[in-house]
């Protein structure tokens, strides 16, 4: 039962921290809302982006490098943050 609880408050914090990195994001990097860039997941260690490919995408159907290269540039911000 203690690990459930220590797990329960782990998760509960790696949900506010997402929603307070994504917020920010949000708040601050105008272009990430236009491509749609939002916390996957976070935990004590590392960080996940997400951006739908459907804003995010080339001619050829796969990923813009462009975004690609944002995610990542936002989740080395964020994950140093």
């Amino acid at each position: 039962m203690r690990c459930g609880e220590t797990h329960g408050r782990s998760h509960l914090a790696s949900t506010h921290q997402a929603h307070e990195i994504e917020t920010h994001i949000r708040e601050t990097q105008p272009p990430a809302n236009l491509l749609g860039i939002g916390v996957a997941e976070v935990d004590e260690g590392s960080l996940a982006l997400h951006a739908p490919l459907e804003l995010n995408h080339n001619v050829h159907g796969t990923a813009f490098a462009g975004s690609l290269y944002s995610v990542g540039v936002l989740a080395s911000y964020y994950l140093g943050r």
